[in-house]
């Protein structure tokens, strides 16, 4: 890092808006440092050492928060009231129909336009290694009911960051927090050589606007079992012939959910979550591309999105785990990434 007074550039993500005011706070110990904006709780850098002791950072996201306000909308936030897609916009709750914004065709897509990743989070607390936001999301925000009292706190402990998500209403409401940040253990380059396991042996099958149709299907010797480390590669797919992942896997009853590794730069990350579901999402951008920090360009397969969630459309599948919160009970999840070097690929 550059030796100034504002070594990681914090000035370049702080600015005021009538909404309120947008900063950046930086955790950090030796192992590990995590650059995090109050606007949508995005991540905006998450720094490790590599094999050789060279701090990299490992996800995608802007220079500024200039770009983060008109640029990609959920590099590195956390996305609600509901990740993932909710068919047709629509859900009934209690005998009771909720139409909510349709902002993906006619879907809706982690929350809607004014989803969580476009809010400016309360600050509680902050510390080296600790940051605790707040959001109250109104009654009827989206299309959603109850007013929804979200904490989140980002926890640093040795090379692990934590994630807690908390949230109560005063109306049953349906509710799936999610991180939804981009990985290249590389911090360049495309993710198709770097090697994944997932602890699944099934996905949520869906149709060609990814929705589910109700169906799990079994992955194993498919293009979609990561039973075993593999490369991630991008293989013939066994659902409408497309040739990338985005897709929901069905997690077995355990808090492992998957180790993504490089042998390049000598980086292993194990992730672990309370969640049922984890979506890989190859970032399949085909013909398109975007400049991200440091003027780089992101282009199709540039990262990789694993992010712990309760199934996409779950409010429309009752045999899907439940995605309902009613009042006087608590929302409660984590997910976790660990950090460790590694010789060569396991």
């Amino acid at each position: 890092m550059m030796e100034t007074d504002d070594p990681f550039n914090l000035q370049n993500y702080t600015k005021t808006l009538s909404e309120g005011k947008i900063q950046a706070y930086l955790l950090q110990n030796d192992q590990i440092r995590v650059l995090i904006s109050n606007y949508g709780a995005k991540i905006i850098s998450l720094w490790v050492p590599d094999r050789d002791g060279n701090w990299i950072d490992l996800v995608a996201g802007y220079d500024s928060i200039d770009e983060y306000l008109t640029g990609s909308a959920y590099y590195g936030a956390v996305c609600g009231r509901y990740a993932n897609r909710i068919a047709n916009a629509a859900f009934s709750l209690n005998e009771q129909a909720y139409i909510l914004e349709a902002n993906h065709g006619k879907h809706l897509l982690h929350g809607g336009s004014e989803g969580f990743h476009k809010k400016i989070w309360r600050v509680l607390s902050f510390g080296d290694d600790l940051l605790r936001l707040g959001l109250t999301s109104p009654d009827g925000e989206m299309g959603f009911p109850g007013d929804l009292n979200i904490e989140l706190n980002y926890q640093l402990n040795n090379s692990t960051l934590r994630i807690q998500y908390s949230a109560q209403t005063n109306k049953p409401t349906m509710v799936n927090i999610a991180t939804h940040s981009y990985f290249n253990l590389q911090g360049q380059g495309d993710i198709l050589s770097h090697q994944l396991q997932i602890n699944s042996e099934s996905i949520t099958e869906t149709n060609s606007e990814k929705i589910p149709t109700g169906n799990y299907i079994p992955i194993v010797n498919t293009p979609f079992d990561f039973t075993k480390s593999r490369s991630i590669g991008i293989q013939e797919n066994i659902q409408n012939k497309m040739f990338d992942y985005d897709h929901n896997f069905i997690l077995k009853d355990a808090s492992f959910a998957a180790i993504l590794s490089s042998s390049i730069s000598g980086i292993q990350m194990k992730i672990h979550t309370s969640q049922p579901g984890l979506q890989l999402y190859t970032c399949n951008w085909a013909g398109k591309t975007d400049f991200g920090k440091n003027k780089k360009t992101y282009r199709a397969h540039s990262f990789v999105c694993l992010e712990p969630q309760h199934f996409p459309d779950s409010p429309n599948h009752p045999h899907f785990p439940s995605t309902v919160l009613e009042p006087g009970n608590t929302y409660e999840h984590w997910c976790s990434y660990s950090f460790e070097k590694i010789n060569q690929t396991p």
